[in-house]
């Protein structure tokens, strides 16, 4: 079961990509594209771990409402760091590389970052959850 969950959370990912990848007219060089992806899975994992402890923290603290909780978790411990962790190896190897030539660059840079986040993220709520959780995902989660 675990090949099978493994192989679904990854398959739409690596679909995507080369989709993305022949869809792109001037072609960037793989290993670039490949670098923002796998860096994407690392910042992924570290920004899990800074987001779960942030949760820890937060549950620490006495909020007045669940709403005002919910709000400060979803902004600024999920959707910011998320984002960030997005944004860095997009920025930092796509952007600042030689072969950065146009604004369609920039989107496919950002794209494979956000396929890497997406892939690991995919892998631990798969792992977690059920197979029908990585169809789900795989469907809508990823594409989106």
């Amino acid at each position: 079961m675990f090949t099978i969950k493994l192989f679904l959370a990854i398959i739409p990912i690596v679909i995507i990509g080369i989709l993305l990848y022949k869809i792109d007219k001037y072609k960037e060089p793989p290993k670039l594209l490949r670098n923002i992806f796998i860096v994407s899975i690392i910042v992924g994992l570290l920004g899990g771990l800074l987001s779960s402890s942030l949760d820890k923290y937060l549950e620490t603290l006495n909020f007045n409402s669940l709403f005002v909780y919910n709000v400060v978790r979803l902004l600024f411990v999920i959707a910011l760091i998320e984002e960030v962790c997005k944004f860095i190896p997009a920025k930092l190897i796509g952007m600042k590389s030689k072969y950065h030539s146009s604004f369609y660059d920039t989107l496919i840079y950002f794209a494979y970052s956000g396929l890497g986040f997406a892939c690991i993220e995919n892998i631990m709520y798969v792992m977690k959850f059920t197979v029908k959780t990585a169809l789900v995902r795989g469907l809508l989660s990823v594409p989106g």
